[in-house]
């Protein structure tokens, strides 16, 4: 779908936006997508879709740092991802009992914390530096 067919419908949308306009407009571009074949996605690379298959380990971190090609190191924390905070995650979601004290509850806070901090300023880095135009 081209944006600008819908340029016209959209001025005159953004111009009165009343609720009869909004409802029409958002008929006529669902009714056009509609027309148009389904789009399908292909993964040519293999590196466009992250799949934590729900349960996310020190494998899976890995991957994912570096299908987004971060320079970040987390095998620091290999042990303490898989041993220690899915161990606890699992058997809390198996409805199993898990003895969580506040030592440890704190240790797990700080160290998830700084990971995402990290994570998130790896990330901002590679989009400052429009890493991903590689």
């Amino acid at each position: 779908m081209d944006f600008r067919h819908f340029q016209q419908s959209f001025s005159k949308v953004n111009n009165l936006p009343t609720s009869a306009q909004l409802q029409e407009f958002i008929r006529e571009v669902h009714s056009k997508e509609l027309e148009r074949p389904k789009r399908k996605f292909v993964d040519t690379t293999g590196k466009r879709f992250i799949n934590t298959d729900s349960n996310l380990n020190f494998q899976r971190l890995a991957r994912i740092v570096s299908v987004l090609d971060l320079p970040l190191d987390f095998s620091l924390k290999k042990e303490w991802i898989d041993r220690d905070l899915l161990k606890v995650r699992n058997e809390i979601a198996h409805g199993e009992r898990s003895d969580v004290d506040v030592e440890m509850f704190n240790e797990t806070v700080s160290h998830v914390l700084e990971m995402m901090d990290l994570f998130s300023e790896g990330i901002m880095t590679a989009a400052e530096k429009k890493l991903y135009r590689r």
